[in-house]
């Protein structure tokens, strides 16, 4: 199965004129002088955009098979999901197996063995998704010089990189990355001692493991 997600609504900013205004009617009602920059001479850049994908396209494939004899059944199935976040540099990555296996050992006596196992990795954004996009939104939406291109400023001319944006540069290049599995066994023996009346006896083992 192939799904596509993207954003369903942004959050407007301010352009680069209209925010220099507000700065300046802000500067000139505190009393201080208003800033060098004119309002006419700026142009805009959204910065949200630069962390955010315009399509983000998950898939998930799931297979099982099942079988047996008189005597014996058996159910297997394991499933794989990739997502990729909206942000870039954040996705979610789940592996899982499952089996099933049921044994008639004599007339009265059966025994169930199942187990199942699912490992999980997940990356986001250095800080938190929510947090780098809240961090993102606050920054000043104004063109800075030069070419700017996966949070760094470069020369036009020389390609030098003139500066880097920390903000940006934190969401695109440091991740938090995040591992789990979790593995369980179980085993059923079931005696039928009469019609209407089973013993039955269980036992079962988990292991769980997370790393941040």
């Amino acid at each position: 199965r192939l799904t596509v997600s993207n954003p369903r609504h942004m959050i407007p900013i301010l352009d680069g004129p209209l925010y220099m205004r507000y700065n300046n009617l802000g500067r000139l009602t505190m009393g201080e002088s208003i800033a060098d920059l004119r309002p006419d001479t700026t142009h805009t850049r959204d910065y949200a955009s630069e962390i955010m994908r315009s399509n983000a396209f998950a898939q998930e494939y799931n297979l099982s098979i099942n079988g047996g004899t008189k005597s014996m059944n058996y159910l297997l199935s394991a499933g794989y999901m990739n997502q990729p976040g909206l942000l870039r540099n954040s996705d979610y990555e789940r592996l899982s197996l499952r089996g099933k296996f049921g044994v008639q050992m004599s007339r009265n006596l059966d025994m169930q063995i199942g187990f199942s196992h699912s490992s999980t990795k997940k990356h986001q954004a250095g800080g938190g998704d929510s947090g780098a996009m809240m961090r993102t939104l606050m920054l000043r939406p104004l063109e800075s010089v030069g070419i700017f291109k996966d949070g760094l400023y470069i020369d036009e001319e020389t390609g030098e990189i003139l500066d880097a944006n920390s903000e940006i540069s934190n969401s695109l290049y440091t991740t938090d990355e995040k591992k789990g599995m979790m593995t369980d066994f179980n085993l059923a023996l079931n005696w039928t001692i009469t019609k209407g009346l089973v013993f039955r006896s269980t036992a079962g083992y988990r292991i769980n493991q997370n790393q941040n």
